[in-house]
């Protein structure tokens, strides 16, 4: 499966997720209901960091990227990786444990109708792994 044809089948796994969600299908009736606005539909959103935890038995990993730029504040986030996201390093996709503590990333997610942030792209950069201790950036 190519990525375009991984791109697709996620957006599509989103939208089913949220057509069956009880927030958006009415206790009334037994169909599925469509967003009620481009407002919910999930929108790709990009953050570009340093990996601070992987966990890939829970297939999660964390990362903390600079919130504010002017402040220099940063934050650190949670992300879940499913079988449709990509990882790659070096145009080539890995799986998530070959990811370290310390390599720089660049990330696209959607957010699910429960909040979680659902990887749909990771780019690895290359020969950034430093398996280094955290440094607090606050």
């Amino acid at each position: 499966m190519n990525v375009f044809h991984k791109k697709i089948c996620f957006i599509l796994l989103l939208v089913g997720v949220l057509a069956l969600s009880p927030a958006v299908v009415s206790s009334a009736s037994e169909t599925a209901a469509v967003p009620a606005s481009i407002e919910d539909i999930p929108v790709a959103k990009e953050l570009s960091g340093k990996i601070v935890a992987v966990q890939p038995t829970e297939s999660m990993l964390s990362v903390e990227y600079l919130k504010d730029k002017d402040q220099h504040i940063y934050e650190t986030t949670m992300l879940m990786v499913t079988s449709l996201s990509e990882i790659v390093r070096d145009a080539v996709e890995i799986p998530l444990a070959d990811l370290k503590i310390g390599e720089q990333v660049s990330v696209q997610y959607v957010t699910d109708f429960e909040g979680k942030k659902i990887v749909s792209s990771l780019y690895a950069e290359h020969n950034t792994a430093a398996e280094i201790p955290h440094q607090g950036g606050v």
